[in-house]
């Protein structure tokens, strides 16, 4: 399989006050794929009795959007909460997916954080188009594999990094 992508993406933040930052974004890929699939549909079979599944030239996209508050609730504590949408073209499939997070930094050295998010993917493409024996796609209406992230998060650092603006090269 052959796969060239377009991309494009942007990024918005906003600085509301000192202590709350929003941030929008979205993502679009459009694919183009040149896919052949082919195999021997018995073990010890001849090289020359191979069977074609699928030989095709096809494209689709994927979109992503976001939309996340950080806010800096105290001296201590940052809450992160935001929603994220993803709509696959080819399945027609829509996902939407909060995200949120707690950070604790009880001093400059040391910060714990626990988050949680639901995260989608689309599988490989050859998966999606793949041709039954009649020559329908079976798995086009596959759309997006979901899964539930939740983490858990500890930094201690050695040392403070030295602040490159005030360093001088001699």
């Amino acid at each position: 399989m052959n796969e060239d992508r377009l991309l494009f993406n942007t990024e918005l933040s906003k600085q509301v006050t000192d202590r709350w930052l929003i941030q929008l974004g979205g993502e679009y890929s459009h694919r183009f794929f040149n896919l052949v699939y082919k195999s021997v549909d018995q073990l010890y079979a001849p090289v020359n009795t191979m069977y074609e599944y699928t030989n095709m030239k096809d494209d689709t996209g994927l979109a992503n959007v976001f939309c996340q508050d950080l806010v800096r609730v105290s001296d201590y504590f940052s809450l992160s909460v935001g929603i994220a949408g993803n709509y696959f073209l080819l399945s027609k499939d829509l996902s939407v997916e909060p995200r949120v997070s707690l950070k604790w930094e009880p001093n400059e050295k040391n910060s714990f954080s626990m988050g949680y998010g639901l995260h989608s993917m689309i599988e490989k493409l050859d998966a999606y188009f793949y041709r039954d024996t009649d020559g329908n796609l079976a798995n086009k209406d596959l759309g997006l594999t979901k899964a539930h992230h939740l983490h858990t998060t500890y930094v201690h650092k050695l040392n403070k990094q030295p602040d490159i603006a005030h360093e001088r090269l001699l």
